[in-house]
């Protein structure tokens, strides 16, 4: 699923796959549209797809409560996490997920086609789909508000300016500079953010969206299918609600591990320093 360079990378769809390997776990289906068919690098990915969404309390917590997320593009599957937490926003409405990364979920479930699950024209960019396969379409999760070459369609928030858009999301302070030049590169008449608060857009009705505004990156639209794909320079710096910091942190518990008996994170030389003399 991740290239050398530790990017995703879209595989081809291979249906004996979703024949053989049906959903092994409860999971959510997140469709990931901003990217187009461009590289991006894994805490990208995973920014993009874990957060923010309506999701009920049965589906965080319980006996039908999820326990995978993937992420999907072109209805592939691109990236798989166990999901550990639910985590509220300021308002108390609105999830992120914390996800842990696991080589055995990216063998099982990568490229998977999910067509199946994302019925033409279908606009909710989340999908609940139990072990069985059947996806509960009138579950879940959350409605984006409409297509992308819709941007005013209902439930999104229109705001009168780029920087009003800006200080509504909670965009890092120190990122806002490199943003506002982005944006005046671009040729746009509505600025928004959809119901699930997971970035900045701008565009003209009628038209593809011109670029993404993302808390650790921008999406620009270059052509059909075609997206540059900007990190910022403090993607690990911490954003608003943890979601980068929280990246950080697994990728140093990946490196070291966790102890089995306190799930303190190790220090480099493996030994917990609680548990082992």
């Amino acid at each position: 699923m991740l290239d050398t360079d530790g990017c995703a990378r879209l595989r081809p769809h291979d249906t004996e796959v979703l024949m053989d390997v049906p959903f092994q776990h409860r999971v959510i289906l997140v469709k990931l549209t901003q990217f187009g068919s461009a590289l991006v690098p894994a805490e990208v990915l995973y920014d993009a797809a874990h957060a923010w969404w309506r999701v009920a309390a049965h589906r965080r917590h319980g006996p039908e409560a999820v326990e995978v997320a993937l992420a999907v593009r072109d209805n592939a599957v691109v990236g798989a996490w166990w999901v550990e937490a639910w985590t509220p926003d300021d308002d108390g409405v609105r999830w992120s997920f914390e996800g842990r990364e696991d080589p055995a979920l990216d063998i099982l479930y990568e490229g998977l086609d999910v067509t199946t699950w994302f019925p033409r024209g279908a606009q909710n960019p989340l999908r609940y789909v139990g072990p069985d396969g059947a996806a509960e379409q009138g579950d879940p999760l959350d409605d984006d508000g409409g297509t992308d070459e819709d941007p005013a369609s209902a439930g999104r928030a229109t705001f009168a300016s780029f920087d009003e858009a800006l200080q509504d999301f909670g965009m890092p302070v120190e990122n806002r500079a490199r943003l506002r030049e982005i944006a005046a590169g671009l040729n746009f008449t509505t600025v928004w953010i959809p119901p699930a608060r997971s970035y900045v857009a701008v565009g003209t009705p009628g038209k593809p969206v011109a670029a993404y505004f993302g808390v650790g990156y921008v999406s620009i639209r270059r052509g059909p299918n075609d997206y540059e794909v900007v990190e910022l320079p403090n993607f690990r710096g911490g954003p608003r609600r943890g979601g980068q910091a929280d990246v950080a942190r697994r990728l140093d518990e990946r490196a070291f591990g966790t102890c089995p008996t306190c799930h303190t994170q190790l220090p480099a030389n493996g030994r917990c320093d609680t548990c082992d003399d």
